[in-house]
């Protein structure tokens, strides 16, 4: 319940407001993504991927031995932020190599 409460509160949020103002906004005729939230959200996105990397060190799932739904939300919002982002290099790489295995 952690990470899923985790997740919920620090990293979809903030891949979530990126994926609005890469993906969302022009699909939909919306503008163009607000740079300041686009940095804001960027920064954050950062600072929360970096304590999942952290967590991550020497581990292979968030929780005990196996792969959790926890594993699944957190990934796939990492990846979503990611990509919406263009944050090709960011800390958030642990966390996607979890949909890999």
């Amino acid at each position: 319940m952690r990470w899923l409460s985790w997740n919920s509160q620090h990293f979809y949020r903030h891949a979530g407001s990126l994926y609005f103002e890469h993906i969302i906004k022009p699909a939909f005729g919306l503008g163009e993504p607000d740079p300041s939230k686009v940095a804001e959200g960027q920064g954050w996105f950062r600072k929360h991927a970096g304590v999942l990397d952290q967590h991550l060190k020497g581990r292979q799932w968030l929780l005990g031995d196996g792969l959790t739904i926890a594993d699944f939300s957190v990934a796939t919002h990492a990846e979503r932020g990611r990509r919406s982002s263009q944050l090709r290099n960011s800390p958030a790489r642990s966390a996607l190599t979890i949909t890999a295995r």
